[in-house]
């Protein structure tokens, strides 16, 4: 989505500043200053039903501190501090709990001076603590009874997702994706915004498009308090193109494919919401959920990712 310019941020400044309200629309601009803190538990439910059996129920949580290092005129510092709970990850019970021994992370990353995430600062920092983690580790594993190659298998996937930048910001911390998505825009508290998503396609190919939506539920423009909607449906076309593909890739023929077509089905939906003290832009209460719903041939795959961003208040 396109981002409102510098010259709303000072539009909503003078509007703040003059004691005068807009109830039309609903600006999220990060009013930030050195040295605000604030606590939040971040916890993560992921589930999986396959042919109607729970396979996976697994939930982490963990606590973080969000902290303003520095702000200048085109952008704040961030320090994301915070236990990592790497449980979430298929890996082995000895590595988990070895893991749990070690100190805090730190997360340093940017954002424009309306609140939006720009990129972490130190990843290179956070993989190579990471990666020098994981080394001792597997050498004090090399003395137990554990499964080295087992091990080895597991951290894979680990280790390269936390050498790059990408990897770091996409898949480890998107829960700051999460935190800082409505920020440089405003919102009209009557018009719902209608866009397209991008869902990545887990079989290759082109992403697959999504309907989506973004509006305001709840207002309250004397408390500075604004419930936030964020709905996407993966579109249906997208859908029947890519399982055409993969069934041909299987090697079936027409006749079979148009067969199967008639009862293969796969829904992508999101279901997201975002409580926030929008002055001076703070979230109190995030919640973002996706559903995976998948049907080839009878076999049915239903997975369940929830991750919910509360502000610990003391």
């Amino acid at each position: 989505m396109k981002r409102i310019t510098l010259i709303l941020s000072l539009l909503a400044i003078g509007l703040f500043s003059y004691g005068q309200v807009d109830t039309t629309v609903v600006p999220f601009v990060a009013y930030w200053s050195p040295g605000d803190s604030h606590d939040f538990r971040v916890t993560k439910i992921k589930q999986r039903i396959q042919d109607g059996e729970m396979t996976k129920d697994d939930t982490t949580s963990y606590v973080a501190n969000f902290n303003v290092m520095d702000s200048t005129a085109n952008s704040y510092t961030i320090s994301w501090t915070f236990q990592p709970d790497l449980s979430e990850f298929d890996i082995p019970k000895e590595l988990t709990g070895m893991l749990k021994s070690y100190k805090k992370s730190e997360v340093i990353y940017t954002t424009t001076e309306l609140g939006e995430f720009v990129e972490i600062e130190n990843w290179e920092e956070v993989g190579s603590r990471f990666n020098e983690v994981i080394s001792k580790l597997k050498d004090k594993l090399k003395d137990s009874d554990a499964d080295s190659k087992k091990i080895e298998k597991a951290i894979a996937p680990l280790l390269k997702i936390y050498s790059s930048k990408q990897g770091i910001e996409q898949v480890v911390y998107t829960e700051l994706q999460f935190f800082h998505f409505l920020f440089g825009l405003e919102y009209n508290v009557d018009k719902p915004i209608y866009y397209k998503e991008q869902y990545p396609n887990m079989f290759g190919g082109k992403p697959l498009k999504a309907d989506a939506k973004l509006y305001v539920d709840e207002v309250d423009f004397e408390n500075f308090y604004c419930k936030m909607v964020q709905e996407a449906d993966i579109n249906p076309d997208d859908v029947k193109k890519m399982i055409n593909l993969v069934f041909k890739k299987m090697g079936l023929n027409d006749k079979e494919v148009k067969k199967m077509l008639k009862t293969a089905t796969m829904d992508i939906s999101d279901r997201n919401v975002y409580e926030f003290t929008y002055f001076p832009g703070v979230p109190n209460y995030i919640e973002t959920t996706r559903k995976i719903e998948f049907d080839l041939g009878g076999s049915e795959d239903r997975k369940l990712n929830r991750t919910i961003i509360e502000r610990i208040i003391d």
